[in-house]
């Protein structure tokens, strides 16, 4: 699947806010959000279990318009292969929170020991 769409890094660095939000659309279910506070914020739209999701990738310019695409083709994989990515960010959110203890090259999380 290419890359390409339909937005430009000109195109998005240009782009002004308005009085209300706005949305420059990239193809697939990527679409930059413009409101008018100006800051402009990724957002991956997608259908999942017959309900219409919708997920944040971050701001340009952190995350630049190729980034996102490469965001945009990973979780089109996962709702192909039948998994939601909302949920998925969600578990990643929630590994990072676990404390750990590190002992003996051994891993304690939560009482479940991994060996590394």
């Amino acid at each position: 699947m290419e890359l390409s769409g339909k937005l430009t890094e000109e195109l998005i660095a240009v782009a002004e806010p308005r009085r209300e939000l706005y949305r420059l659309s990239d193809g697939e279910g990527l679409v930059l959000h413009i409101p008018p506070t100006g800051s402009k914020g990724w957002r991956f739209r997608y259908r999942f279990a017959g309900k219409e999701k919708m997920i944040s990738f971050g701001t340009f310019p952190e995350v630049g318009l190729n980034e996102a695409r490469q965001l945009r083709l990973e979780y089109r994989k996962l709702v192909k292969s039948g998994s939601d990515p909302s949920l998925f960010e969600k578990k990643k959110e929630n590994l990072q929170k676990i404390p750990r203890i590190r002992r003996s090259s051994r891993l304690f999380c939560l009482g479940l020991m991994v060996v590394l």
